[in-house]
């Protein structure tokens, strides 16, 4: 990443550079390295944290920077701090992980197949604030729907596996502590049984290094007391509509 490609550059003694302040390039000039026994005043001793004494260019004012914040000059000393940005992004973005092209594509493949089967619908668009449900964003506390998760894979979001897996489990947890054993569970669980049978074989992209799918408990009915008046009145729309996350 940035930190690495900055490394690299061994910034030493009578160097120019160009540092960022409020969006501006500004020049300057190092004038020594510090050692790191004495770096940032002894606070961080053995860090590379401000190890260049430098000189403002403009101001003639020294002041410490690390080497991470300095780029390198103008075009006319052999390069362009822009350049030399963009150069620590590129090296940053091949350095991160990410899905083989051919499973994202199968992910998403199966992602669009199961949000056009009309009997997934309760799962297709992740449930908001104003979800007609008033009760569910005070259950679920990472809502999350298949909206989200295709565009996540168009994205590039998913740098792993584990990723694409962990938001479908999520998907299924949410729907199981809001439904309980409703009927909906089960089509939830229908559902990410079709999603996960997408998932490229191990030749791939190692698959048994995943947690494993938790089995489903069983859902075992149990006496309680009569709700109150105060709960009828709370569940009065759950009485009306089926609940579908």
């Amino acid at each position: 990443g940035r930190y690495a490609h900055a490394f690299s550059r061994q910034w030493a003694a009578g160097d120019q550079f160009q540092v960022v302040w409020d969006k501006e390039f500004y020049p300057g000039q190092v004038v020594r390295t510090v050692s790191p026994a004495a770096a940032a005043a002894q606070r961080f001793p053995g860090s590379e944290w401000e190890r260049l004494k430098c000189v403002d260019r403009q101001s003639n004012e020294e002041s410490l920077q690390s080497f991470w914040e300095l780029y390198d000059p103008d075009p006319d000393a052999g390069g362009s701090p822009e350049a030399d940005m963009t150069a620590g992004f590129e090296a940053r973005a091949a350095e991160a992980p990410s899905l083989p092209k051919r499973m994202e594509a199968a992910l998403l493949k199966a992602v669009r197949v199961v949000r056009a089967n009309k009997a997934y619908n309760a799962f297709d668009m992740t449930p908001g604030a104003d979800f007609v449900e008033g009760d569910y964003i005070l259950e679920v506390a990472v809502p999350m729907g298949l909206d989200i998760i295709e565009e996540r894979l168009r994205g590039g979001y998913y740098r792993t596996l584990h990723g694409f897996v962990h938001d479908v489990h999520t998907l299924v947890e949410n729907c199981k502590l809001f439904n309980k054993a409703a009927p909906i569970t089960q089509v939830c669980f229908r559902m990410r049984d079709e999603l996960l049978s997408a998932v490229p074989e191990a030749s791939e992209s190692s698959v048994s290094d995943l947690p494993p799918v938790a089995p489903d408990p069983p859902y075992l009915a149990h006496l309680s007391q009569l709700p109150s008046s105060n709960d009828i009145a709370r569940r009065a729309v759950s009485s009306r509509s089926s609940r579908h996350r």
